[in-house]
């Protein structure tokens, strides 16, 4: 194969950049808060002798130790007072577990959780990761652990969604998880499950299965910062109005499934604001049939979200008038269109008659967001948070026991709203389950639903409180990341604003050359 010039010099940029990258490792500084071992690296005597010492370079490189277990060997003293059989025995108090009796750390359990939790790992990858401590784990013991961590974690899950449900905006999505049966269904329910599933979805669950479903609340910024995981068997409408039976304000969820009558089952009780981020993606899917329609609506919702980044980009900007003001003239353009005679011969059944039936009947709760300036146009971040899930379950593919779940996802919530703040999650686990514990068993009038000892174990107060132990360099990457996006942005408006202006005018025509 002959290459040409332009290859060999995109050949040649691509062994610079690479070059560069290598250059740019070799002068890396580490963070300051890693540990320094010292080694010195001197000549033998002999080769010293008759020279002078010049200087003394250091040179820093990473190293790496695998975890390991090891067992504490506690030694508790028992004391007698001689002669006074009936004083009893004296002795300082047992150590603290996560459950009397329990003989694994708060470490040892934070660490299966962190696995799991955190970084989506099935039972068998556990194993391995334990066993490269040196320890090999029953399945049954893991399982235990996390058992154990349901019980302790209630108090704090049930605080969280307590905040979650006093705020005027929440924000939900769902999604599908398997379950293993075990014996704990009836025959006739299985099959009623699966035929359900078969007819609403192309994925038939394996022999043993049926699929069940997770429902994920999630809160502002700055208002209740916490993701909420409940877990159903069904995706019935009785399963979000009863998460929702105290809750008064705003919902912002897409109009599927039990969402779509949501504000009319509860009397007005909850206002739905709809996503357009899912009525978008539904002019996305007609492209293939009607390319020319798609675009125009896609052009559209281009205009509504480029008000959206440059309400970011004005500092003290009155967003709710910015929006009305920018917002307000396109969406009537866009009605005007979705209702002119082209598009009334589309046929309803059609991808592109389906998006715009869409739009029609959610007009209203699509333009919710611009009479409330807390309201984001689109859920996207309820479909971010719930996102890890979806892949985490790609990895330990099922639910194992209805009993089991929802307990599984209150761990799951508490530690989706840790890495929310950036914590380390192993850390953040093994602090609070060790102090949950504690009031558990020495002082439970501390968990009271409140106390200002159960908020302080709320990741954000625990985040402030705890910086150590939370991963700086994950969140400055976020806003890099974000600061990016508007940047980009910035530059492709300049750049469309200097080709319009580069343009003649029609009542100028050009002169030929």
């Amino acid at each position: 194969m002959i290459l040409g010039g332009a290859d060999l010099k995109t050949g040649q940029r691509r062994k610079a950049r690479q070059l560069k990258r290598l250059e740019q490792c070799g002068r890396e500084e580490f963070p300051e808060h890693l540990e320094r071992r010292h080694i010195t690296l001197d000549l033998d005597e002999e080769a010293k002798q008759g020279l002078t010492l010049l200087d003394v370079k250091p040179f820093e490189r990473m190293c790496f130790e695998r975890p390991h277990a090891y067992i504490e060997v506690i030694h508790r003293h028992l004391y007698v007072r001689p002669g006074e059989p009936d004083a009893g025995v004296f002795a300082p108090p047992a150590p603290l577990g996560i459950l009397p009796g329990v003989k694994y750390d708060f470490s040892v359990i934070a660490a299966a959780l962190s696995m799991k939790l955190n970084f989506h790992q099935p039972t068998y990858r556990q194993h391995d990761m334990f066993a490269q401590a040196g320890y090999f784990p029953s399945r049954s013991t893991l399982n235990d652990w996390f058992n154990y961590s349901v019980i302790v974690i209630e108090p704090l899950f049930a605080e969280a969604w307590r905040l979650l449900l006093q705020q005027e905006v929440l924000l939900g999505d769902d999604t599908r998880v398997r379950l293993l049966t075990r014996g704990a269904l009836e025959d006739e329910d299985i099959a009623k499950l699966q035929k359900r599933a078969s007819s609403k979805s192309r994925e038939r669950p394996p022999p043993g299965s049926v699929n069940s479903y997770v429902w994920l609340y999630t809160g502002l910024d700055g208002a209740a910062p916490y993701d909420i995981f409940h877990w159903s068997l069904t995706h019935e409408d009785c399963w979000i109005d009863s998460h929702l039976e105290m809750y008064h304000g705003v919902f912002v969820g897409d109009a599927a499934g039990p969402n779509a009558r949501l504000q009319q089952r509860s009397d007005g009780r909850i206002m739905h604001a709809g996503c357009n981020s899912h009525a978008r993606r539904e002019f996305i899917a007609a492209e293939k049939t009607h390319p020319l329609e798609a675009a125009k609506a896609l052009a559209y919702y281009k205009l509504l979200y480029a008000v959206e980044t440059r309400s970011q980009l004005i500092d003290g900007v009155d967003l709710l008038e910015f929006r009305r003001r920018e917002a307000i003239p396109i969406w009537n353009a866009f009605r005007q269109w979705i209702d002119s005679d082209a598009l009334k011969v589309t046929l309803p059944k059609s991808p592109l008659g389906k998006a715009l039936a869409y739009m029609r009947n959610h007009w209203v709760a699509l333009q919710r967001y611009l009479s409330d300036a807390r309201l984001p146009i689109d859920n996207n971040q309820s479909e971010r948070t719930i996102r890890p899930f979806v892949i985490g379950r790609r990895n330990w593919t099922f639910l194992g026991h209805p009993q089991a779940a929802p307990g599984r996802l209150k761990l799951f919530s508490i530690a989706s709203s840790a890495h929310r703040h950036g914590l380390m999650v192993h850390d953040y686990f093994e602090d609070v389950l060790r102090k949950l514990a504690h009031a558990q068993q020495r002082e439970p009038h501390l968990l009271e639903p409140g106390s200002a000892y159960l908020q302080a174990l709320l990741p954000d107060h625990w985040a402030q409180a705890n910086s150590a132990s939370v991963c700086h360099d994950r969140r400055d990457e976020r806003d890099t990341v974000a600061e990016s996006k508007q940047i980009r942005y910035l530059r492709n408006e300049l750049a469309e604003q200097a080709q319009r202006e580069a343009q003649p005018s029609p009542a100028e025509p050009t002169t030929a050359s």
